[in-house]
């Protein structure tokens, strides 16, 4: 999209269609990225992402971000401290900086989610994950860095 013809001071619109987002490989997980953080002047990043079933991530709080999941297709599991929620297809879970959570999906079938962080920071959280590959003392260093801590 261009400036607006009428305001030419006015930001640009960022589009990305469907599939047209960079993708990365957070530990085995399919992650296209939406928005990053420069796209939307800092305010928010957002990723799809493709997670099979028995994958997620364990307790864990954030310092520095909100999470905002929708999920688009399959089943997961959220618990936020201490307080669980079952979600499939339309069910929007917000996660406040600071609270203790974990999610996983559930059932035979993969999941399909749309996650939201409040900054956008965590792309370059992301960006940086996906060097570590599988290696867990590496994901435990790379989340501390960025704020992340696990329970």
């Amino acid at each position: 999209m261009s400036n607006s013809t009428t305001n030419p001071d006015q930001p640009n619109a960022t589009v990305t269609g469907a599939g047209r987002g960079e993708t990365l490989d957070i530990m085995g997980q399919a992650v296209e990225v939406k928005l990053r953080g420069r796209d939307t002047g800092g305010a928010m990043s957002m990723f799809e992402l493709v997670a099979q079933p028995g994958d997620g991530v364990p307790s864990h709080r954030h310092t520095h971000e909100a999470e905002l999941f929708h999920v688009i297709e399959g089943t997961v599991r959220f618990v936020s401290n201490g307080d669980e929620t079952r979600g499939g297809p339309g069910t929007t879970v917000y996660l406040p900086i600071g609270g203790t959570h974990e999610w996983w999906v559930e059932g035979d079938q993969p999941a399909r989610v749309l996650l939201m962080t409040l900054p956008g920071t965590f792309d370059a959280f992301f960006d940086e994950l996906q060097t570590a590959g599988r290696n867990l003392d590496q994901v435990v260093a790379i989340s501390q860095k960025f704020g992340i801590t696990f329970a």
